[in-house]
């Protein structure tokens, strides 16, 4: 029988993400999970690199869930997360994959950039 993952088991993943707890993470990540950010095409293969990928990254970073979307049958989780890097906002999506262990085995991040729209023939578009 597989384990049933939660959006508290999500959050508590950022959570220690955040608080940089690398050993009770690394008890949550599969040995061969696998990181990508497709915009970069950037792939890191097995948790102990990721890990490391984390603890080595530059700046002072912040991560706090705005939301989680869970797809239990698929064993996959959609994460809003409100990030930081040296106090500029990025937004972030965060795509999670669990084994049957409800362990994460990978982790797919979208950083997208905000833009200027461009002009609408609409005073229905509110800007905030």
């Amino acid at each position: 029988m597989s384990v049933q993952i939660s959006a508290d088991d999500v959050r508590r993943f950022f959570t220690l993400l955040e608080a940089r707890a690398w050993h009770d993470l690394r008890a949550l990540v599969a040995d061969d999970m696998v990181y990508e950010v497709p915009q970069t095409r950037e792939r890191i293969r097995g948790a102990a690199a990721w890990l490391q990928f984390c603890v080595d990254f530059p700046g002072e970073w912040h991560l706090a869930v705005d939301r989680v979307v869970l797809d239990p049958v698929e064993r996959e989780a959609a994460v809003v997360v409100a990030a930081s890097l040296d106090g500029t906002p990025l937004p972030n999506l965060a795509f999670l994959r669990f084994d049957d262990a409800g362990l994460v085995t990978r982790l797919e991040d979208w950083w997208p950039e905000p833009y200027a729209p461009p002009s609408r023939g609409t005073a229905a578009v509110e800007r905030y």
